[in-house]
């Protein structure tokens, strides 16, 4: 639907009836005519320290020069426009934009309506809290009713936001009074009495934000649950026909979601990791000598959590539901647990948390399983004492695991009578249709696995042998790049000949890389039908006295804090995580 000169592009709504917000959050706009809009020939000023006035100086200038330019650059500017439009009025379909972490989908965060729609488009769990996102420091005084006398800003956060904003952190702050700044729009912070806020790095980001002079609420740009999106083409995958504009800026720089922090108690908790490290934090605490030294992880991942269906309590007394997917489990919080609630230090001390508060997520990716590609993913998680060939044990063991498996559940069973008592017993049989199935395998290493293409030798063993005596296994190999395809299998042995492609993604060696790489790589799984994906988690010893680490470099960080965050990131996605001692632990539910 082509929105007119006058107009936000509005997009239809599934009815044509007055809507509650409670219907409009599941109920997606359709039919947007979604175009991606390039922002990367603005240029704008990268400097942390460009104002707002700024941005909308160049915005101003922008769409009065395009006016005698070519049709293109008319056309580009007033969708430029319309996107911002949509941004501030009212009922619009969101609209997705680049930040440095990952691209979000933003609406206006003062109006329920509008923020409706992030919920529709994404499939979004309605007490899943959004960030807000704003312009600079000045920007959210004034959301918050702060001026130069009296700042709204706790006092915990002042000195960290001069420090690490614009950049990959967000900050609890509670709703403002009524009366006292904008009235942000309930479904914003559902069951909280709190609201993340941040100020993106990324100048695109900000030029938005400031054109628009909004809040803007924005989580990933990706339908709920998937990967989140570091391209406007991912995007695109996810969200056609949803939205009207995605805003084009590249590809995002840290490619893992923002810190989210709680300073708002003593010592202050990191409730989702991100961009901003642990020890970035705590190293800057120390030489401020502030609360900041102290912070502790207010998120906690627990192995082997059994849950139960349909909104019944778990173990620890939480109500969470699970759904089944296929073959797979996608259970809410799966392996995750939300903070114990703490009572609120110094000068918010009288903002307590009732028991709904504490059940409601705190912040976004705390309770929900989240990230997960389309194909089963298996995280391996090894012991750092291990050589790689013998991690690489544990990938073989249960590729063969899966394969037999898969063949079983392809055969019927037969009766079996050479026995004394009759038993049915599955046995192998060829069939046509199977002889030419094609197996997809993705395989993302990172610190320590040996290229999957210099290990073909072992790939040709995987395959299961029915009958040790009997079976006669072929294999021939053709490599080509970071594709390696097999034909494993004889028909004349017993067992079904299959096809096999392997496909290798390498995440890079240090954590910046992983996390810039991790979503895309298991985003390119899914492009190329990847029924299994195997990921190495990642691991660097810790080294001491400047000594050398895994990687050949001088290695002052604290081991596996360097992957805090990517490592949440991969258990969060992951179907099963398999242990150094090579027994799987399955997300299982009782």
């Amino acid at each position: 639907m082509e929105p007119r000169d006058d107009e936000a592009p509005q997009g239809r709504l599934n009815s044509t009836s007055t809507l509650s917000s409670t219907h409009t959050t599941k109920m997606p706009y359709t039919n947007c005519q979604t175009r991606i809009l390039d922002l990367r020939h603005l240029r704008l000023p990268t400097d942390p320290a460009t104002s707002d006035s700024t941005f909308r100086a160049i915005y101003k200038s922008y769409m009065a020069s395009s006016r005698t330019k070519e049709k293109s650059v008319r056309d580009d500017a007033r969708n430029l426009q319309s996107a911002i439009t949509s941004l501030t009025s009212g009922i619009a379909p969101p609209v997705a934009f680049p930040t440095e972490t990952v691209y979000g989908l933003g609406a206006d965060a003062t109006n329920p309506s509008s923020i409706a729609g992030i919920f529709a488009a994404k499939g979004r769990p309605a007490d899943n809290p959004l960030i807000v996102h704003v312009s600079s420091i000045e920007h959210l005084e004034r959301c918050l009713g702060g001026s130069e006398q009296r700042s709204a800003v706790p006092q915990a956060y002042r000195d960290l936001l001069t420090e690490f904003w614009p950049g990959p952190l967000t900050i609890l702050i509670p709703v403002p009074e009524e009366g006292r700044g904008v009235k942000f729009a309930p479904n914003v912070h559902p069951g909280q009495k709190t609201i993340g806020f941040r100020v993106p790095r990324s100048e695109y980001a900000r030029f938005l934000i400031a054109c628009a002079d909004r809040p803007i609420a924005a989580p990933s740009a990706n339908s709920s649950g998937k990967p989140s999106p570091t391209t406007a083409q991912h995007v695109y995958d996810d969200l056609e026909g949803k939205v009207n504009f995605i805003l084009d800026g590249g590809s995002c720089d840290v490619g893992v979601e923002s810190t989210v922090v709680d300073g708002l108690c003593d010592p202050p908790l990191i409730l989702r990791p991100g961009g901003l490290s642990k020890i970035d934090l705590r190293e800057w605490g120390k030489k401020q000598n502030n609360v900041w030294q102290n912070v502790e992880n207010g998120w906690e991942h627990k192995k082997g959590i059994k849950r139960k269906r349909d909104g019944q309590e778990n173990k620890n007394g939480v109500v969470q539901k699970a759904v089944m997917l296929g073959n797979d489990v996608e259970g809410a919080a799966d392996v995750f647990q939300s903070p114990a609630t703490r009572s609120p230090a110094g000068e918010h001390s009288d903002l307590q948390l009732g028991h709904d508060d504490a059940e409601a997520p705190r912040a976004p990716g705390m309770k929900y399983k989240h990230y997960a590609p389309s194909g089963r993913m298996f995280l391996f998680e090894a012991d750092s004492q291990l050589s790689g060939r013998q991690k690489l044990d544990a990938v073989y063991r249960k590729l063969r695991e899966l394969i037999k498996a898969q063949d079983v559940e392809s055969v019927p069973p037969i009766e079996n009578t050479s026995h004394r008592r009759p038993t049915r017993e599955w046995v192998p049989q060829t069939r046509v249709e199977e002889s030419t199935r094609n197996l997809k395998i993705g395989i993302l290493t990172s610190t320590s696995w040996p290229r999957l293409l210099d290990l073909q030798d072992k790939w040709q063993q995987l395959y299961p042998e029915w009958d040790d005596e009997d079976t006669d296994q072929s294999a021939s190999g053709d490599k080509s790049g970071d594709l390696m395809r097999l034909r494993v299998g004889n028909d004349t042995a017993g067992f079904p000949r299959r096809d096999v492609e392997v496909r290798n993604i390498d995440l890079g060696k240090d954590a910046a890389s992983v996390a810039r790489n991790l979503f895309a790589g298991l985003r390119k799984c899914d492009e190329w039908g990847c029924e299994w994906i195997l990921v190495e988690a990642p691991y660097r010893a810790p080294a001491t006295n400047g000594s050398m680490s895994n990687s050949g470099s001088i290695d002052s960080q604290v081991g596996e804090d360097e992957f805090e965050t990517v490592l949440e990131r991969m258990r969060k996605a992951a179907s099963e995580v398999v242990q150094s001692h090579l027994t799987p632990k399955p997300i299982s539910l009782e």
